[in-house]
């Protein structure tokens, strides 16, 4: 099992980065099924590389397992991805810091880059919470 992470340009945001785990069979390659992990509000994708209980794998572990390569991406704003400047302006009025159209946008980012680095083929989407509304999403209008 190869364990890594990495980081993906954002195309809405110069400068911008997405943070994404990963965790992959040795023999990893780029006809295997790779799952993308989307976390919900207030969390990241660190949601799905811990274990349940101590001794167990985590989920992207079980994945790998699988034969799966499996990713979890930090929308921009979460965890270690680059923040929108909007979270340096004054807080009032209220208004999510993340859209749903640039969260979106930001797992497109992540399966165009899958794609083109990696020659990944066969996606599935798997979401949590808030990133459950994405895995719709992509299930009827792939990138």
């Amino acid at each position: 099992m190869i364990r890594s992470h990495f980081f993906v340009p954002s195309s809405l945001q110069e400068g911008g980065h997405i943070h994404v785990r990963s965790v992959v069979p040795d023999d990893v390659s780029s006809k295997m099924p790779s799952v993308v992990c989307l976390h919900g509000a207030a969390m990241h994708n660190i949601i799905f590389d811990v274990p349940i209980d101590e001794g167990q794998s985590t989920f992207l572990e079980y994945l790998a397992d699988q034969g799966f390569a499996a990713y979890a991406i930090s929308y921009r704003g979460y965890g270690e991805s680059s923040k929108p400047v909007q979270m340096d302006e004054d807080p009032l009025p209220c208004r999510s810091i993340m859209r749903s159209d640039e969260a979106r946008q930001d797992v497109v980012d992540v399966l165009r880059h899958l794609q083109n680095s990696q020659g990944t083929q066969n996606f599935h989407v798997c979401g949590l919470s808030w990133g459950v509304g994405y895995c719709w999403v992509f299930g009827k209008s792939p990138p």
